[in-house]
């Protein structure tokens, strides 16, 4: 009965209120309209305020935690700690461990100069300063060098480091039956140990830039005395190392496709002990597998990398592109005994149709310099001329026929040789497009290092070389260019002889006197340039590859790529963050 009642009830409301609604007029829409929009607004309104207010206490707090970092930054640096493993990934594999062969291989290089030390090294690229050696002398006539050995330091063995060493060390280079390609550089210099025990080299003649070769690194006596010279290369040593060194060799595993060393820091170093325990390279035969492990942190950083790596990484997270400037630059070298490129003409115009920036920025990816002479970097390049080299080609007899170059009815065809690395590869390939626009055919060929160096630079079997050189500390241009160093080893690679500049060449060794060089460098790149027995084309940065955690590491000057490692004290990964006044 209760709910029956309650049922009409509601019935009843519900009929009141649909009258009411029928009786609404659009006025009172409208009111009601009214009263729902201010009251919309408000909400909005109270919406935006908080949404304002949530934005403004955001963009704040940024700032503010921005600010606390700027000036935890300018309080506050790192204090470095010992600890951590750097690994570095690179193309190519490892042939010997060993200062006196490993010229030829960047790899073998890099190792090198993490586990030996020489009597003296490299300081920021341009003077040099004691390190086996405590200090020298300079006798009054200017060829005789004393070296103060250092006390104290340790083989990684444990054995004593001394002055006979050194001694054992030339010898060893200067025996041919060894094939060191450091031969020519110790030619003549009689090694002694003096009655002190320290080291005395006398030269034959006064060699102005010889200082910078003793930072040969030194070999061990007690571990190779009594080995055959000519078996020293197929020795234990070459990949079980024992040097005087930062780090300490302490594995060497090679797999199909990948191989990889470890050293560790060197307890006993005599000089200042770097703070990463370990460095690892690895080295990778393929480029793909090397990226992919990079990308995956498994390595740390990318040794000698590809102008394409470079590229990729420049910029990217977490990444850093360090960027090294050398004395080096890349060049084709005419070899004068080929029957075209004996004449000036044909190696004019060749010159004439080479735009120096397009090298660059194709070989080199515009990182680097622009290079017209073997001394001085840089400078406004050239357009090519093809008009005026085809014209100079015509008055020393050649013509064109069907779209080949020749002269007394013989095709003009080259043979030229290079190096495996994309870099010198993509050289040779827009040097034979230049050819190519004189009617010049011509072939390429590309090897390894070691090959290149046995099968070709050696025999001289090229017509066209091109090839790195690097000036070293002091610019000295005898071993490329002196007339004595037209067959191997010597590096003179154009075979080009000249009375004048032998004259020239032997001054600069000799001479003191720093404007006298200086003139006669000047009077060496002209005769170079005039003659066109070679066509300098660009001097490249140096760039490497390394992960942002890797601390310390710092660009500038070095001479030669593995110099990198001579600041390895400095890089570390872990840190505390101390008052900057500490």
């Amino acid at each position: 009965m209760k709910l029956k009642r309650l049922y009409l009830r509601y019935s009843l409301t519900l009929q009141k209120l649909k009258i009411k609604f029928r009786n609404l007029e659009a006025e009172d829409f409208q009111k009601a309209y009214i009263i729902l929009s201010r009251r919309l607004y408000r909400i909005i309104h109270l919406r935006n305020l908080v949404v304002f207010c949530l934005v403004f206490i955001i963009v704040m707090v940024s700032m503010f935690v921005s600010s606390f970092k700027d000036l935890e930054a300018y309080y506050n640096k790192d204090k470095p700690l010992s600890g951590g493993t750097y690994t570095e990934g690179k193309m190519g594999k490892f042939l010997r461990l060993n200062p006196i062969y490993s010229q030829t291989n960047q790899n073998d290089e890099d190792a090198v100069n993490l586990i030996f030390s020489g009597l003296v090294k490299t300081k920021d690229g341009k003077t040099l300063e004691p390190d086996l050696a405590s200090g020298w002398t300079l006798s009054e006539d200017r060829k005789t060098y004393t070296f103060d050995i250092r006390e104290g330091v340790k083989w990684h063995d444990g054995e004593s480091f001394s002055a006979d060493d050194v001694i054992f060390t030339i010898q060893t280079i200067q025996n041919p039956d060894a094939r060191s390609p450091l031969y020519e550089a110790w030619k003549g210099v009689k090694a002694e140990k003096t009655d002190k025990g320290d080291v005395r080299f006398a030269l034959k003649e006064k060699n102005e830039a010889f200082l910078a070769n003793t930072t040969l690194k030194i070999i061990p006596k007690h571990v190779l005395d009594g080995i055959p010279a000519a078996s020293i290369q197929t020795v234990e040593f070459n990949i079980k190392p024992v040097g005087t060194g930062p780090y300490e060799f302490e594995s060497l595993a090679k797999e199909p496709g990948r191989e990889t060393l470890i050293m560790r820091a060197n307890e006993d170093f005599y000089s200042t002990k770097p703070y990463l325990n370990k460095i690892v390279i690895e080295g990778f035969l393929d480029e793909k597998e090397l990226l992919d492990e990079y990308n995956k942190k498994n390595v740390d950083g990318i040794g000698d990398p590809t102008q394409k790596m470079v590229k990729k990484y420049a910029g990217a997270r977490g990444t850093l592109v360090h960027e090294y400037t050398l004395p080096r630059y890349i060049g084709a070298f005419f070899n004068v005994d080929n029957n075209f490129l004996k004449e000036k003409a044909l190696r004019s115009s060749i010159n004439l149709v080479t735009d120096r920036k397009e090298f660059l920025d194709f070989s080199a990816g515009g990182r680097g310099l622009a290079v017209y002479s073997p001394i001085t970097y840089g400078g406004a390049s050239g357009a090519k001329d093809i008009a005026k080299a085809s014209e100079s080609l015509k008055a020393a007899g050649y013509v064109l026929e069907g779209g080949s170059l020749k002269r007394e009815g013989k095709e003009v065809s080259l043979k030229i040789v290079t190096g495996d690395t994309d870099e010198l590869k993509k050289s040779a390939e827009l040097f034979q497009k230049n050819l190519k626009l004189l009617g010049i055919k011509s072939e390429v060929k590309s090897a390894d290092m070691n090959s290149l160096q046995n099968e070709f630079i050696r025999p001289r079997d090229y017509d066209i070389l091109i090839i790195g050189e690097n000036n070293g500390l002091y610019p000295d241009l005898f071993s490329f260019w002196h007339s004595s160093q037209i067959n191997d080893p010597g590096l003179n690679f154009s075979k080009y002889k000249d009375r004048k500049l032998d004259k020239f060449l032997e001054i600069v060794r000799k001479t003191a006197n720093q404007s006298e060089k200086k003139t006669r460098l000047a009077e060496i790149q002209k005769i170079i340039n005039e003659e066109a027995v070679a066509v300098y084309l660009y001097n490249p940065f140096y760039n490497f590859i390394a992960s942002d955690k890797v601390k310390g590491i710092e660009g500038g000057r070095i001479i030669s790529p593995s110099d990198r490692f001579l600041q390895i004290k400095d890089w570390y990964e872990k840190a505390d963050r101390v008052p900057i006044d500490e």
